[in-house]
Parts: structure tokens; C-alpha cells; sequence
């Protein structure tokens, strides 16, 4: 993914095949509902840093490493994607602000998050 496409990304609100979190205090768990159902489903970007209604707040510069690695140990362990499906999340600087955008395919395979099988309707995770 280019600076520009996830810029172009960004124009849009949440919906079926985009999803926004914060993360200020940590990595949000919940986004591993999101890529289960990004998977189930159609595929779909999710950008950490940015909030919900599309404003980008960034992510703590001292976090990326931290964040991205723990998203790729993730991904890659059966106890919370199974079967597992690594991502590869990637970080950008927009506006001074670090995001890290992670895109999620479709996958020929159903995967579940901690056991529950997620699906995208909307802007949510079902």
C-alpha cells in the first residue's frame, strides 16, 4: 500500500471494508474481531490511530515496533487466529502522525478469533 492509497482510504468513513482505532493506551484486541471478519468476509483496511469518526489522533512513535510485532505474534498464533493468517501491518507518517495501516484479504478459508467465527455487516463486527 502506497502513502496516497491509504490517504485516499482515509477520505471515507468506517464501513464494511474499512475500520478505524485510536490505540492512545495500547493496542485495542478488538481489531482481531475485525480481521476475522475482514477475512470471513470481503477483506478490508484497518488503520490504527485514527479515530472513529476519521480524524487522525497517531500513534506514540515509541509503540509502532511494539505494536506491529505484537499484531504479526498474534496473527501467526492459532489461540487467536485460527488458522492463522499473518498480517502485515505497515506504517505511515501523515500530517506528523504515525498510523500503521493493516490490510486484511479475503481468505478462501473461515477463520475464527478466540474460538468466535466474525462476520463484517456494515461497520460492524457480527
Amino acid at each position: 500500500m502506497t502513502l496516497e492509497e491509504l490517504k485516499n482510504f482515509l477520505k471515507h468513513k468506517r464501513g464494511e471494508h474499512l475500520e478505524f482505532y485510536e490505540c492512545q493506551t495500547g493496542l485495542d484486541y478488538r481489531l482481531f474481531d475485525t480481521v476475522g471478519a475482514f477475512l470471513n468476509t470481503k477483506g478490508g483496511l484497518i488503520v490504527l490511530g485514527v479515530k472513529q469518526d476519521g480524524s487522525i489522533s497517531g500513534i506514540d512513535p515509541s509503540n509502532i515496533q511494539k505494536f506491529k510485532k505484537e499484531i504479526i505474534k498474534s496473527s501467526n498464533n492459532p489461540s487467536f487466529i485460527n488458522p492463522p493468517f499473518i498480517l502485515r501491518p505497515e506504517e505511515f507518517l501523515i500530517d506528523n502522525k504515525y498510523v500503521i495501516a493493516i490490510w486484511v484479504p479475503i481468505s478462501s478459508q473461515v477463520h475464527k478469533y478466540s474460538n468466535v467465527i466474525f462476520d463484517r455487516v456494515n461497520d460492524m463486527d457480527i
